[in-house]
């Protein structure tokens, strides 16, 4: 097809047919001009970094489930109406789950949490929970309880509860002192 991709009078068919030539048969699910025009325009720019059509095509996917349009110079760039909670809400929803505990400490309650739909977002229903805030999207896990939770929150949890042990151990009466290499109990 030598039509130009960048014509007003382009179909979607005909983006399509371009995409389909070059060996992209997954991209005819795309349902708006601009989202091909952008895949078609990088894979002509970069034709061998498949890790970077993959990063392409997903950030495409999240501009066309939320109804936005992206920026044509920099795919990774999402525009419009799409803030950058939205997108991190679609990232944690396709991330693989790991279950998650946190403990009760002393007279907490077993927390509970629910999704509301409607507001696409966690809340606390009674109890105790913990939040983690990953770019504006909040996700509540309840303590007391084994919960799924994405990969990457699981990641900030596990961060978390490592930092706090190590503050505590330079805490402890038998931890090494760096200077003199020997216990601090003995010097007391």
């Amino acid at each position: 097809m030598n039509k130009d991709i960048y014509a007003e009078d382009i179909t979607l068919s005909e983006l399509r047919e371009v995409a389909d030539s070059m060996g992209l048969k997954e991209l005819k699910s795309f349902t708006t001009k601009q989202s091909l025009i952008t895949v078609i325009e990088l894979l002509k720019e970069k034709k061998d970094e498949s890790e970077k059509l993959k990063e392409v095509v997903e950030v495409v996917e999240i501009a066309e489930k939320t109804e936005t349009a992206v920026e044509p110079n920099e795919p990774n760039v999402i525009v419009a109406h799409t803030s950058k909670k939205e997108i991190m809400r679609l990232r944690l929803e396709g991330q693989p789950k790991k279950t998650l505990f946190l403990p009760l400490e002393g007279k907490e309650i077993e927390g509970e949490v629910a999704y509301d739909k409607k507001k696409k977002q966690w809340q606390v229903v009674s109890g105790t929970c913990e939040s983690c805030i990953i770019n504006g999207f909040v996700t509540y896990v309840p303590k007391g309880k084994y919960w799924e939770v994405p990969e990457q929150v699981f990641e900030v949890f596990k961060e978390s509860q490592t930092s706090t042990q190590r503050a505590g151990q330079e805490m402890l009466m038998n931890r090494i002192n760096p200077e003199t290499g020997t216990p601090v109990s003995e010097r007391l």
